[in-house]
């Protein structure tokens, strides 16, 4: 047999080695592709929890616009009473309430830039108009006239 040439080992080394590190490589891809795949499955399924959520959401939202739930949610919740147009009542609303609402009515106003800024109690004088109920700051100003 014939002695191998110290180039042609070096090379047949040089071969062993870049195809051993390609089954290193491919190994290592095999494992971080099992790794993603486990992360999809898992975020697939917060997609999936976050969509119900939100189509429970727009369910309420839907239930809250009707009519006579906004009208149940300001009597029980604001404690706004119905009135004629020439009877106001004095309503109390807690601060929590007063504050919950402002921060609303501010997260609002900085969605729509493009509409003219409103007056300071307008969410209120809307609400209170459209279902015919009065708020204190409204009572006051009209037993003050």
């Amino acid at each position: 047999m014939r002695a191998l040439k110290p180039g042609m080992l070096l090379g047949l080394l040089a071969l062993l080695v870049w195809v051993l590190g390609l089954g290193v490589l491919h190994l290592h891809l095999r494992f971080n592709l099992n790794d993603l795949r486990r992360e999809m499955v898992a975020l697939q399924a917060q997609e999936d929890r976050l969509l119900n959520e939100i189509n429970t959401l727009r369910g309420r939202t839907e239930e809250l616009m009707q009519r006579d739930r906004l009208l149940a949610l300001a009597q029980g919740e604001l404690g706004l009473v119905r009135c004629g147009p020439d009877q106001r009542d004095t309503v109390r609303l807690s601060a929590e309430v007063t504050t919950r609402y402002a921060m609303a009515r501010a997260a609002t106003a900085a969605h729509e830039v493009d509409e003219p800024a409103k007056g300071e109690d307008s969410w209120l004088a809307a609400l209170g108009e459209g279902l015919g109920l009065a708020g204190q700051a409204h009572a006051a100003d009209r037993n003050r006239l």
